[in-house]
């Protein structure tokens, strides 16, 4: 199926598509400068830094993405913990580092992509991401940041819905709407995770209806319309006027005046990947032109090589790519009144066997 959206056609002279960098940081030129600065060593420093942050949203984002830019186990993620065993950045930038270790020991593929032996990696290395997590909770009892983190630890672990929702619970009356616990419980509520189509799309409609004018939680729309397709491989699920109206006002929300955060970049990528399937052009070029080149993995990693679908996604609309979009013209409706139909049943929890794939 995938194999007709991507669909070579030929084509005649085509404008210049803009030159696409992956960057998981989005363009932050402050958090590349820690990247090449964390390469040295310097640490003390960046732990400073995160010291100086009063905004949450903030100092969460350069946990995350920097952890992920390190390679490796460096000996000084220890040696901060070691040195300073009371701050509470310590212990969340090694739990960070200990989840993104965790997955590059499982693979980012299905479960039965996995070799023997990682799972018991995996297993592990999430398991000591919420020792540190439960210990960075103590020392800071207010903050969201370790909650947030321990959502995506109980969906690796595979410690069911109820208690992922617990956590996320937490992270909400910390900090209502982080955008991290926002995003990552939405994907441990995922089919593909053990929840339902159903519950993702109640939690990710609640959040967005609680969220301001411009923020990127509204993301969160597009994101689980996503999801959901790619689960039910539907392509006439995109000719839905209920998904394209659901979307393109959750765009107007999220994009119209948007918030200046860390995140904008990412916002602006899944309104593009959504608005290229939708087929709408004049909405997919203002983003490609706010984008201006910079992309992240998600969501286009999902149909291939994300710069590759990225620079086709930019090529001026045929009718050969609409019809290869669309797919097979088979009816959609169910596919919509199940995205528009409130929580009517949940799947079974999940066992310890993991069957999910990561996001």
């Amino acid at each position: 199926m995938l194999g007709r959206l991507f669909k070579k056609t030929e084509t005649g002279p085509q404008p210049k598509a803009q030159q696409s960098l992956i960057d998981p940081l989005e363009g932050n030129a402050t958090a590349h400068a820690w990247e090449r600065r964390l390469r040295e060593g310097q640490w003390r420093e960046f732990g400073a830094f995160l010291r100086e942050q009063s905004d949450i949203e903030e100092r969460d984002y350069y946990l995350s993405t920097l952890s992920q830019a390190i390679r490796g186990w460096p000996a000084w993620v220890d040696r901060w913990v070691e040195e300073q065993p009371g701050d509470v950045n310590a212990r969340l930038f090694r739990a960070w580092r200990y989840k993104d270790y965790a997955w590059e020991a499982r693979g980012g593929g299905g479960a039965n992509t996995v070799q023997r032996g990682a799972w018991d990696l995996f297993f592990s290395r999430l398991e000591a991401a919420d020792a540190d997590l439960a210990l960075a909770a103590d020392l800071a009892p207010d903050d969201a940041g370790p909650w947030a983190l321990m959502v995506t630890t109980a969906r690796g672990r595979q410690l069911g819905i109820p208690e992922l929702r617990r956590r996320f619970a937490e992270a909400d009356q910390r900090s209502p709407l982080h955008t991290l616990a926002c995003r990552n419980v939405l994907q441990g509520v995922a089919a593909k995770w053990g929840g339902s189509h159903e519950l993702m799309f109640e939690l990710a409609r609640g959040m967005s209806s609680r969220a301001p004018m411009g923020s990127p939680i509204h993301a969160l729309i597009p994101t689980t319309h996503l999801e959901f397709w790619l689960q039910e491989q539907n392509n006439a699920y995109w000719q839905s006027p209920l998904v394209r109206q659901e979307i393109v006002e959750a765009g107007r929300k999220a994009l119209s005046q948007p918030i200046q955060t860390p995140y904008l970049i990412s916002t602006r990528n899944a309104f593009a990947c959504c608005y290229w399937l939708l087929n709408e052009p004049a909405l997919l070029a203002a983003q490609i032109q706010e984008i201006n080149g910079i992309i992240t993995r998600s969501p286009w990693h999902y149909f291939g090589q994300p710069s590759q679908i990225y620079l086709q996604a930019q090529a001026p609309p045929r009718s050969s790519d609409k019809e290869s979009v669309t797919g097979r013209q088979r009816d959609s409706s169910s596919a919509a009144a199940l995205a528009r139909a409130p929580v009517t049943r949940r799947r079974r929890r999940r066992t310890r066997a993991p069957t999910g794939r990561t996001a």
